[in-house]
């Protein structure tokens, strides 16, 4: 698997890579309901919505399932808080069950010899450039 974060629960099923890439997600608001956000805790009393299966670190899944947070649909503006939710670490991962678990050490070479040459940081680039995405 490509682009997963390690969290507890994966990483009992997973093998994961050095971390070839940094993750910024963000909260998103109506535009009337902007907040000065900072932590977890600027959410408690609020609700919301994301992807079931995500993993945005062990501190937010946790706020999550102990909030339960509910699922709402708008059909407005929504903007996003200046201020990114969780900044988490990205990785490849190999079930540790797969014989693709031996290929780890030349991935994370890999990784490495990508991080050192700019071949990965101009791959982000021209990726966030075909999406409009600049800096999130």
């Amino acid at each position: 698997m490509s682009a997963l974060h390690w969290n507890e629960a994966r990483g009992r099923h997973f093998h994961f890579s050095q971390a070839y890439f940094y993750n910024e997600s963000y909260t998103f608001v109506l535009r009337d309901k902007v907040f000065p956000y900072q932590n977890l805790t600027d959410l408690k009393g609020l609700t919301g919505i994301y992807l079931g299966g995500s993993s945005f670190g062990e501190d937010f899944d946790g706020f999550i399932r102990e909030k339960k947070l509910q699922q709402r649909q708008w059909h407005t503006t929504i903007v996003a808080l200046p201020t990114p939710l969780v900044a988490l670490t990205v990785h490849f991962a190999v079930s540790k069950k797969s014989p693709c678990a031996a290929l780890l050490p030349g991935i994370n070479r890999e990784i490495k010899r990508a991080q050192a040459d700019g071949t990965l940081t101009k791959l982000i680039e021209k990726h966030r450039q075909k999406s409009g995405k600049k800096g999130r």
